[in-house]
């Protein structure tokens, strides 16, 4: 595993410690372009990348200052009751913060109180809401899709727990500063048998597929399984909304962590291991020619506490488990994991790191490249740790609740961790750390991606074609693996190339079927490399076949003249067709219209009056050899 590259202290007692109420931290942290956000349970600090402090700590409420809002009683300019979360909106540009207010607690109801940039600037501007939950809703986990801000909660009476809630959030009209209405959100109940539900987050520049549900997972109420859920928003008819679970997936054998075990040197005082939760974040990310989520949580070891990681992929909206394992290489105790991939599909996975002898509470990493073997986070983090802590949490077992692992969208292969350490013995002496990594094969060798022409038309039962361009961006030049994804049913597709050195090309041919359904779609078309991958969009439009004697200009052309052809009736002249023609009328066995009917059952090639004449030629046909029918 690489050093860090960048790594300093955070928010805590060393450096904000009038910031820092509440205890533990709930670490969060964003990147964006040009700045490192982090949140701990009453404040927010915004940083450079190189750790430069670009706006001083403050406490979160103050974000809502002077806010009266949606829903009287709200108090998110009063009250300040942590459970803050921050997340950067890649496909905006924007920042997303979150806390909650519970101003009757510990009895309902609570507020969640939301804040968005109104700018690229998180020290600028932001656009406030509040949503109210007649319950009280604590441990907001947030998650960033196209069509939303998904966000789950769980949700306590006054002395028991009532279950899980997933709620949609309306992002365009957020990013908007439009005026909240009740219209704004939309909420699902989930059962008592979970707790901690994660809503999927987007990394990474490609969007997932139009159209795709958001994804929810949780550790299940029975052994060796994960639960997961589809939430569909329909925010023109919210009836049409669905959410939909669980389906369940069977993991490899674990056992949970026990509650409380986690040791520290010098004292009896154990720390919890957030045992029996997955850990924020359920990271995604689109690949083009896959779509992976990856998560952890802690699990016991073979001598300490160890951290179980997964990564799943969809197919058909459905998920499944691609491969999994269990990070412990010794009998350290290890938990508080966060897990995310690069571009590259390189992944990095931080923790908390502990024993009872000589390691203090102290923050590591390891990760795993693709080339690794399956289910083995291969790069180690010997020589990596990134911050050996000094003390201990003496008079509580509280630690840490979440970390947070995000990717720098500046080049989508740089890291950052942040999570709780101690450097000075106490309660609620808590102090963070900042850390980023990148590995070597990312964006060291990288190209880019596109289409000419970008849209391209043909009609059922035909192809086309356009042609994909790389070109070398950073170092050396390597192999591309073309694959084209979110064809429509019965279309096809071929590279010509399949692959090719990067700064070269190949011909995408597209092949609509002659079933394929008319319509406009979206198709991705993927570039993977060792170092790198991106991709690009075609629109490919699937038109019907043309109609026999119609032009395929933008007005049909009228009909050939119908002399010939009339109505039958008394007296009329029968119409008399050569021989050869005769032969070459081919009539479909079906019933016959009525006379005078409204025309034939089955169009013709392809067109409607072609058929009604073929059947009144047939009729005259008939006229012709009895007479007429009268």
């Amino acid at each position: 595993m690489p050093l860090a590259s960048v790594n300093f202290t955070g928010m805590g007692n060393a450096t904000t410690p009038t910031i820092i109420g509440g205890d533990p931290p709930d670490t969060s942290g964003a990147v964006g372009p040009n700045d490192y956000v982090q949140m701990v349970n009453t404040g927010y600090e915004v940083f450079s990348k190189a750790g430069a402090v670009l706006q001083a700590a403050k406490l979160t409420d103050t974000l809502w200052s002077g806010y009266v809002g949606f829903n009287p009683g709200n108090s998110c300019s009063t009250r300040n009751d942590g459970e803050a979360k921050v997340r950067y909106d890649r496909m905006a540009d924007r920042w997303v913060m979150v806390q909650a207010s519970v101003p009757s607690f510990p009895s309902g109801p609570s507020y969640e109180c939301v804040a968005v940039s109104k700018t690229p600037d998180p020290t600028g501007g932001f656009w406030l809401y509040d949503f109210k939950f007649t319950a009280v809703a604590l441990d907001a986990k947030l998650g960033v899709w196209p069509d939303a801000y998904y966000v789950t909660f769980d949700l306590y009476g006054t002395s028991s727990f009532l279950g899980v809630e997933a709620c949609a959030w309306n992002r365009a009209a957020m990013l908007a500063g439009q005026t909240e209405t009740s219209a704004f959100e939309q909420c699902f109940t989930g059962s008592t048998s979970y707790f901690g539900l994660l809503p999927a987050d987007l990394d990474g520049s490609l969007p997932p597929p139009a159209g795709s549900p958001e994804y929810l997972v949780s550790e299940a109420a029975t052994a060796n399984t994960l639960d997961t859920w589809k939430l569909h928003i329909d925010w023109s008819t919210p009836a049409n909304s669905t959410f939909t679970g669980p389906a369940t997936l069977t993991t490899q054998p674990f056992t949970d962590a026990c509650t409380t075990c986690i040791p520290q040197p010098g004292t009896t005082q154990q720390l919890a291991s957030m045992a029996g939760l997955l850990m924020y974040r359920l990271a995604y990310r689109n690949f083009g020619d896959h779509e992976a989520l990856v998560v952890t949580h802690t699990v016991t070891g073979t001598l300490g506490t160890a951290i179980r990681w997964y990564e799943l992929r969809v197919s058909n909206q459905t998920l499944s488990i691609f491969q999994q394992g269990t990070y412990a290489p010794d009998g350290n105790y290890r938990w508080l994991g966060a897990i995310a991939q690069d571009q590259a599909g390189d992944m990095a996975l931080g923790f908390n790191e502990s024993n009872s002898a000589t390691l203090h509470p102290s923050i590591a990493w390891a990760g795993r490249l693709p080339t690794d073997s399956a289910g083995a986070m291969g790069q180690t983090e010997t020589e990596a740790i990134i911050d050996v802590g000094s003390g201990n949490e003496t008079g509580s077992s509280r630690w840490g609740y979440s970390s947070s692992m995000t990717v720098d969208p500046s080049d989508d292969c740089t890291f950052w961790f942040s999570t709780e350490l101690y450097d000075t013995t106490g309660q609620s002496t808590w102090d963070t750390r900042i850390a980023s990594v990148k590995f070597a094969n990312c964006g060291t060798n990288d190209f880019s991606i596109n289409a000419s022409p970008s849209s391209v038309s043909t009609a059922q039962g035909t192809s086309t074609s356009t042609t994909i361009t790389t070109t070398l961006t950073r170092g050396v030049a390597q192999n591309v693996v073309f694959n084209a994804t979110g064809l429509p049913v019965g279309a096809t597709f071929s590279f010509t190339p399949t692959s090719a050195t990067a700064g070269n090309s190949s011909m995408l041919q597209l092949s609509a079927g002659p079933s394929t359904p008319i319509g406009v779609y979206t198709i991705t078309v993927s570039g993977t490399a060792t170092s790198a991958y991106h991709a690009t969009t075609v629109t490919f439009t699937v038109t019907g076949l043309p109609r026999a004697g119609v032009s395929q200009s933008t007005t049909p052309a009228a009909p050939p003249a119908r002399q010939a052809v009339h109505q039958s009736s008394v007296g009329s002249t029968p119409l008399r067709l050569p021989a050869a023609q005769l032969r070459s009328v081919t009539v479909s066995a079906q019933a016959a219209p009525a006379v005078g009917g409204g025309g034939p059952t089955t169009a013709v090639a392809g067109s409607a009056w072609v058929a009604r004449i073929l059947m009144l030629i047939l009729r005259q046909l008939l006229e012709a050899l009895t007479g007429p029918s009268g």
